[in-house]
């Protein structure tokens, strides 16, 4: 279960990072759409620590998403890094938002 997905998230990221380096190297293009991997990365980082249920799972990529295209708050101030690291940086961090968020709302009204 979580320790798989948390293993695959974490190699995902270093390969993310090292991926969209070059890519952003060889193309001289900042964060290009067609470059996914960190959204993957960031939406695996907020799935961890959910129960595998297909409503938590939704619940996950609205919030991701809104907080990816919003950039509010650190999530902005995480993509202003350079490279590979900033290509990814804003959707991990988008991620953990996401988790806290849901980790929240399941202490709250579901008790775990």
């Amino acid at each position: 279960g979580a320790g798989i997905l948390a293993a695959a998230t974490l190699f995902v990221t270093i390969t993310g990072i090292l991926a969209a380096d070059a890519y952003n190297q060889a193309t001289n293009r900042e964060d290009a759409p067609e470059v996914i991997i960190d959204e993957l990365a960031g939406q695996w980082i907020a799935l961890i620590i959910l129960p595998l249920d297909l409503l938590w799972f939704a619940a996950a990529f609205v919030l991701f998403r809104f907080f990816d295209i919003t950039k509010i708050g650190p999530v902005g101030m995480a993509e202003q890094l350079s490279g590979g690291v900033g290509i990814m940086a804003d959707d991990i961090i988008a991620g953990l938002l996401t988790a806290l968020c849901l980790w929240g709302a399941g202490q709250i009204f579901f008790g775990f």
